[in-house]
């Protein structure tokens, strides 16, 4: 699935199918919303696009991973939103990644600017460029940011218990 982002792309995650299945498992058990998922395929049967949201109706609902061919982009992201909204979330949240840029810009949606970026560190200048740049494919999916209150409770426990307390 991850084949049929741009070739640009330099830098993206290697899923297989048992860690999928875990982390959309340990999602739905956070309380972080609901997740959602789509998958788009091409005539042949191959992956050329999804998202993974989390859903609150009635709320914020979070973009975690939106990606796909370019020709199937701008539909990834309308059935989103609409799937979104169908459900009742109030407002749609999420990093918008460079090759997304045209496709919302295409769209009447409002997009304010955020400080959320996730925190990456090497010493490799080389690193640094595909990391920083828009080469990069590292999304809300990746991270821990979907947690919300359980990751922030996980890691204060992981603290106390290697401090000794």
């Amino acid at each position: 699935a991850l084949d049929s982002l741009p070739p640009a792309i330099e830098l993206r995650p290697a899923y297989d199918t048992d860690f999928l299945t875990w982390q959309l498992e340990i999602m739905e058990t956070v309380g972080q919303g609901s997740v959602r998922t789509a998958v788009f395929r091409d005539a042949a049967g191959g992956v050329n696009g999804w998202y993974v949201y989390l859903l609150q109706r009635s709320g914020v609902s979070h973009v975690l991973q939106l990606a796909g061919d370019a020709s199937v982009l701008p539909d990834v992201f309308a059935h989103l939103l609409h799937d979104a909204y169908d459900n009742g979330a109030t407002v749609v949240d999420g990093r918008v990644e460079p090759h997304m840029r045209g496709v919302v810009s295409r769209r009447s949606i409002k997009v304010r600017p955020s400080a959320s970026h996730p925190l990456r560190h090497t010493n490799r200048s080389d690193l640094e460029k595909v990391l920083y740049g828009s080469s990069s494919f590292i999304s809300r999916f990746d991270g821990e940011s979907w947690m919300g209150a359980f990751g922030q409770a996980a890691q204060v426990g992981e603290l106390n218990s290697s401090s000794g307390s």
